[in-house]
């Protein structure tokens, strides 16, 4: 599978080193230039790239920035895609956001709304970046903990879940 990642943080940098472990290929981004990222693909074996070509790169694509920036990223890019959104809101990172303040919407109603084309899942926002590459352990194993996934399409989820 293509793997693209907008956001080139300790998420980013952790999903990206599992899934290219598994055998997909992967092409991060961050918020500057490729380039600026050479040391990380050369290490994990991934493309580098701008956001909007890891973007049309991709089948999957995992959005890990700062939650306030998700509205610089433009929708038309990832209609038809599959969108891991491991996005969580943090006031002292983010700013104050009213309608998450107030408790009128989630950051998940808000990016679904905004990337309203893609097939949107919910994931990796509630584990550590740390534990995203080694923490895991197939259902079945010894001390095999569950991970929440949430999204209305049931066919995007099992792409995330899959392997």
């Amino acid at each position: 599978m293509k793997i693209g990642i907008i956001g080139a943080g300790m998420v980013g940098r952790a999903f990206a080193a599992a899934a290219i472990k598994q055998g997909h290929e992967v092409m991060i981004a961050n918020s500057r230039q490729p380039d600026t990222l050479y040391s990380l693909t050369k290490s994990l074996g991934a493309k580098a790239g701008l956001a909007k070509e890891a973007a049309e790169f991709a089948d999957v694509v995992l959005l890990a920035i700062p939650f306030k920036y998700y509205e610089q990223i433009p929708a038309e890019w990832l209609v038809g895609k599959v969108l891991i959104d491991a996005n969580n809101y943090y006031p002292e990172r983010d700013g104050q956001i009213a309608l998450l303040d107030n408790k009128e919407s989630t950051t998940s109603e808000m990016i679904a709304s905004h990337f309203s084309g893609a097939r949107v899942v919910k994931a990796f926002n509630a584990i550590l970046a740390e534990e995203i590459l080694g923490g895991g352990k197939l259902a079945g194993s010894e001390k095999h903990r569950a991970h929440p996934i949430a999204g209305d399409d049931q066919q995007a989820k099992k792409r995330v879940l899959s392997r």
